[in-house]
């Protein structure tokens, strides 16, 4: 996950932020993390694995702050 935090500041940088963003995330787990789903099972393939990161991304909330 390191990896994934990384890559997150690094893509926020370049689009002239100095946050990362729940948008940010999601647009970078699939080519961060892909990889490593395929060793936990080969017969599935690349498509399976994005198919998995989707899955789990849609299950978890973006966290959101209630401004009063």
């Amino acid at each position: 996950m390191l990896s994934l935090l990384r890559l997150a500041q690094a893509y926020a940088l370049i689009n002239n932020r100095s946050y990362v963003i729940p948008e940010d995330i999601k647009y970078l787990v699939k080519p961060c993390l892909a990889h490593r789903l395929l060793s936990l099972n080969g017969a599935g393939g690349y498509t399976y694995a994005l198919s998995l990161l989707d899955r789990i991304m849609s299950t978890i909330p973006v966290p959101t702050e209630e401004i009063k």
